[in-house]
């Protein structure tokens, strides 16, 4: 497998290791960031790490189902059809939805689990708490849109590159078929005669 397929093939392994790829690297980048918080004063690194990796663990399953119905949904359907207003209107819903979720699963799976290691429950107490929710998650899809816009044009600039391309090869073959290898001895012995012909 070369990086260009891997990183363009639609072959469904190909797409499933690629789009793994992208969840590691953001589950590991939250997980580093959160293990910075507080929490790991009161009970230690170590198990903070570990509380670190499930809450991660258990939240971005709520922030895939945004991005990917945001890239697969939201992005074709709307963006790309000029359909601005209702793009945006749906974003917003899908946001509003997003935070609900997110809260639903901090207030009775999160919350639940920090008992178990010993932390203060999470709630989200005012604006800052849900903008700081919001800004991860907003990084996050808007890391997958610029992904997804790179690679449209990568290969809608390769499409372009193939036309013209193919149009420069068949003006090339339109002309070859009016210029024939016999044109240019015919010319000479037309030439020849008429020379012949005029200094007789």
């Amino acid at each position: 497998m070369t990086v260009h397929s891997f990183i363009y093939s639609n072959n469904p392994r190909h797409r499933l290791l690629r789009h793994s790829l992208f969840w590691l690297v953001w589950m590991l980048y939250l997980v580093i960031i959160s293990s910075a918080r507080p929490g790991a004063s009161l009970i230690g690194f170590k198990p903070f790490f570990e509380y670190s990796v499930i809450e991660v663990f258990i939240a971005t399953t709520v922030d895939i189902l945004y991005c990917y119905s945001v890239l697969y949904f939201l992005m074709p359907k709307f963006l790309i059809t000029e359909k601005y207003l209702s793009f945006f209107l749906l974003l917003a819903l899908a946001l509003l939805l997003d935070v609900a979720l997110s809260s639903y699963f901090y207030t009775w799976i999160i919350n639940p689990i920090r008992k178990l290691y010993a932390l203060p429950e999470m709630r989200y107490t005012g604006v800052t708490d849900l903008l700081r929710g919001l800004h991860s998650l907003l990084l996050m899809a808007g890391l997958g849109v610029a992904i997804k816009f790179y690679k449209m044009w990568s290969i809608k600039k390769k499409e372009l590159y193939m036309a013209k391309s193919e149009k420069i090869s068949r003006e090339l073959k339109f002309i070859d078929t009016y210029i024939q290898p016999s044109f240019l001895p015919v010319m000479l012995k037309k030439i020849h005669a008429y020379s012949y012909s005029g200094a007789a």
